[in-house]
């Protein structure tokens, strides 16, 4: 389930991307955005453990997270994209 929540959350951080890429000065888009917009298939916008990923957009990044098999942030099964160091 780990590999396929890392996969899915390079999909919705790279249809994140695309929809900022579309709309300049645009918000950080939401999960319903990006589904509405086509960007994600429906149920895209959540991990293998049925939970909404979060996206966070930080100057040119967007950083897409599931916060795993607990669903509770802050915890050490959270996996993040990009994956951070």
């Amino acid at each position: 389930r780990r590999k396929t929540a890392l996969d899915q959350a390079r999909a919705v951080r790279a249809a994140a991307a695309q929809q900022l890429a579309l709309a300049n000065d645009a918000p950080c888009p939401t999960l319903t955005q990006l589904v509405e917009a086509k960007l994600l298939p429906p149920g895209g916008e959540r991990d293998p453990w049925n939970q909404p990923f979060s996206i966070e957009c930080t100057g040119d990044d967007v950083i897409v997270t599931s916060f795993g098999e607990d669903g509770e942030p802050g915890t050490d099964d959270d996996l993040r994209v990009p994956l951070s160091g």
